[in-house]
């Protein structure tokens, strides 16, 4: 039987180990492994690995913030039409009031803001 070294069952690429370890029910002993093995490279694969570390996480930072002006613009646009659309009903309630008194369709242009068709529309409703 040959004698196992320590060093042998530490090392990262040791394919019973890796599988034993990576393969159970603690996480702690997977996040254990996986230090180990970074901690085994050279210092260029460890500075390879931090870049990309970084890369990934600026994706994020970035993609969380675009999903948060997207919402911000989202919110601002929504807010403007509900005020548009407050303005329009808001005329159009003093263009139905005016038609019921009998007013004249350009008086009522004038002072309600809306055009001709949308008064002709609300007088026939």
């Amino acid at each position: 039987m040959e004698l196992i070294r320590m060093h042998d069952l530490l090392d990262p690429k040791n394919d019973f180990v890796f599988k034993r370890i990576f393969g159970s029910e603690e996480p702690q002993l997977g996040k254990a492994m996986t230090a180990l093995e970074y901690l085994s490279q050279s210092a260029e694969v460890r500075r390879l690995y931090e870049m990309r570390q970084k890369a990934l996480h600026d994706e994020v930072s970035m993609l969380e913030r675009a999903r948060e002006e997207g919402e911000r613009r989202g919110r601002e646009q929504g807010r403007e039409q509900g005020r548009e659309q407050g303005l329009y009903e808001k005329s159009a309630e003093i263009a139905r009031k005016m038609l019921a008194k009998g007013n004249e369709i350009d008086e009522i242009v004038e002072l309600s803001g809306l055009t001709a068709e949308e008064i002709e529309r609300l007088k026939a409703h």
